[in-house]
């Protein structure tokens, strides 16, 4: 699990005699196999003939998502900037036995959302103490390859956000986290990795530790389904009309948004379902299918008055909590399914009021087994408190 360790590992190298190497610390950046914007993924085993615990640092260029042994463990690093790169901190408790430490890290470069500092793209990992000749970069064996299937798709609109994910399952090597799969060969080394103590200074980024708790990463609630219908193949969605509910396949769908079981949309069909979450919400989508098909999440603030309104514009929004009559105009991740039950992982972070599933199965019916949101949120307590005798600010 996540932990917080706030000593610099090699902090021996930070008062090195010889100024070019002061800072410089003895792993190195694991480069991508292909060039920026790129997904892939590096994985490595470890043989273990007695329980232990191993404790490791880990940063990335830009994100990464980490697995052990096929459960996936979260997503990192800490945001900062290229001065302050943080590296985060990990600890398990292992069995002995072969155990996989998989990784999947994804580098947008120019393409990245505002909010993502870019440096040059890459994996590193510190193993602590007796773990670093068999964890750490540029010592352990680590495997990399490309994720091919992974394809980012600019936005029209909300630009800023950055490009959203098209994963194509049949291109993706599934089970790669548990050593199956994939054209994996030895991950290039790169640079060294060093910190602000550096004699020459202009080596970035400056690696230092992560000092925030790990985000709470649970479940938030799913919302409520308040329309499900039947969709034409292709083009937009028209607006959301309650004369076109499907009552019973409404319940399946709430059903499953509500972890009661799965929902199935027949095969050649397309299905809509709007869910209203309640509330603004930020959160990691994950969608567990089956079944060959096609599933788009699509996540806005408020649906529009006018078919042709663009979410950037935000004139027609009106109450965010109508729907009927109006049209949703968001941004998410799309998924092409394949007929093993899978897990499927947005590259980033949705927000909004309003999700819209447009679920399109093919020759065969498509599962949708499960739909979790996973919050985003540190686990910080709010003790601000304002008092205030004018009822128009309470």
């Amino acid at each position: 699990m996540r932990t917080q360790l706030s000593h610099r590992p090699f902090s021996e190298a930070d008062r090195h005699g010889i100024l070019w190497r002061r800072g410089t610390w003895p792993v190195r950046w694991l480069r991508l196999p292909t060039a920026a914007p790129a997904v892939a993924a590096f994985r490595l085993p470890l043989d273990l003939t007695q329980a232990a615990t191993v404790t490791l640092r880990m940063s990335a260029g830009e994100r990464y998502r980490l697995w052990l042994d096929g459960d996936m463990q979260g997503t990192g690093p800490e945001r900062g900037d290229e001065r302050h790169w943080r590296l985060d901190a990990w600890r398990f408790d292992l069995a002995p036995g072969r155990h996989w430490l998989a990784v999947q890290v994804w580098a947008l470069a120019e393409e990245a959302p505002v909010w993502q500092v870019s440096i040059p793209p890459g994996l590193l990992v510190i193993g602590e103490g007796d773990w670093h000749e068999r964890i750490s970069s540029g010592h352990a064996p680590w495997e990399s390859c490309a994720l091919a299937g992974h394809h980012l798709v600019k936005q029209d609109c909300a630009f800023f956000t950055g490009p959203r994910l098209d994963l194509d399952g049949a291109q993706q090597p599934w089970g790669w986290q548990c050593g199956e799969g994939g054209d994996f060969a030895p991950a290039k080394e790169g640079a060294w990795a060093c910190t602000q103590a550096h004699g020459a200074g202009s080596h970035l980024p400056h690696l230092v530790p992560a000092n925030m708790p790990r985000p709470d990463g649970s479940p938030l609630p799913n919302g409520h389904a308040v329309l499900v219908d039947a969709l034409p193949d292709g083009g937009s969605s028209p607006a959301a009309n309650p004369a076109g509910h499907l009552e019973a396949e409404g319940l399946e769908w709430q059903g499953m948004l509500d972890g009661r079981g799965p929902v199935r949309i027949p095969a050649g069909s397309r299905r809509r379902c709007l869910v209203d979450l309640g509330e603004y919400r930020a959160a990691w989508p994950n969608l567990r299918a089956s079944g060959d098909g096609q599933v788009h999440l699509r996540f806005a603030e408020a649906l529009f008055s006018e078919a042709d309104s663009k979410p950037i514009d935000g004139n027609d929004k009106g109450d965010r909590r109508h729907w009927q009559g109006r049209f949703l105009r968001g941004l998410g991740p799309n998924f092409h399914t394949v007929a093993k039950a899978q897990d499927y992982h947005a590259l980033d972070w949705e927000c909004g009021r309003w999700l819209e599933i447009i679920a399109s199965a093919g020759e065969d019916p498509l599962v949708l087994h499960s739909l979790t949101l996973s919050d985003t949120a540190y686990p910080l307590d709010d003790d601000a408190a304002l008092d205030c005798d004018d009822p128009d600010i309470i």
